[in-house]
């Protein structure tokens, strides 16, 4: 959410304080205001993004074994996992219920396998068209422009804080966490000579052997020194 937000306010972020917060204020203002256009022609008990969701859960939902306890208890087997699923209590082992307030898809194939199977009854309040309206009922109140303010005086002023600007440009990108950023790995060269890899074709200084590898060009023999000559070994008696 905090990512969502932080790419929204882009534009806003290298402003000063007081034109950040004015140009976010605006942008929510249109924001609200858009969204109780869109609500105004919805017809369904809950919002069309979850309607969209359901049918979809509801097409993926036929591979899976059923083995049902009670009338609201069951098992439900995929190919390689299975979970227990309570639906009348919101309930799925594998989480996703409990923490989004919607049916998972093994909730979905034990829903879907009753007579009468009223999705809407096994989703949160929260994605309810009324709840919504709720949410988005209020406007957030127009302002006319900076020049326009009446300014305050109380006697007490505040200036800028007494801080040395750092070098360089500021920055504008916003600060991964350790989970997001990688490390680099290093790209290992392969050399167009000796078609080893570690180095590149400049500095290759490996012998060549003349069966294909590298240029013609650049084959080289290489040097055989001559053997040494061994010295005679001399014996010293010791009186």
């Amino acid at each position: 959410m905090s990512e969502s937000f932080n790419s929204w306010v882009e534009e806003a972020r290298s402003k000063p304080v007081v034109d950040l917060i004015d140009m976010v204020r605006g942008m929510m203002m249109e924001q609200r205001s858009q969204r109780k256009l869109n609500y105004s022609s919805w017809k369904g008990p809950i919002v069309p993004c979850v309607e969209e969701y359901l049918r979809y859960v509801t097409t993926t939902k036929d591979h899976f074994i059923i083995h049902q306890s009670t009338s609201t208890k069951a098992e439900v087997e995929g190919r390689y996992e299975r979970h227990e699923v309570d639906i009348e209590n919101h309930i799925c082992s594998c989480g996703f219920w409990q923490v989004s307030g919607l049916p998972c898809v093994h909730d979905a194939s034990f829903i879907g396998s009753k007579q009468y199977n009223l999705w809407h009854n096994y989703v949160d309040d929260h994605y309810y068209t009324p709840r919504y309206r709720i949410a988005y009922e209020g406007a957030i109140g127009t302002l006319p422009g900076k020049d326009q303010w009446s300014i305050l005086s109380d006697g007490e002023e505040v200036g800028p804080p007494i801080s040395s600007r750092p070098r360089g440009r500021p920055k504008k990108r916003r600060m991964k966490n350790f989970l997001e950023t990688r490390k680099k790995t290093k790209m290992s060269h392969k050399c167009g000579r000796c078609n080893s890899w570690g180095h590149h074709r400049s500095t290759c200084k490996n012998p060549l052997n003349g069966d294909g590898h590298g240029n013609d060009d650049d084959f080289e023999m290489p040097t055989i020194s001559a053997p040494r000559e061994k010295m005679p070994i001399r014996r010293v008696d010791h009186c």
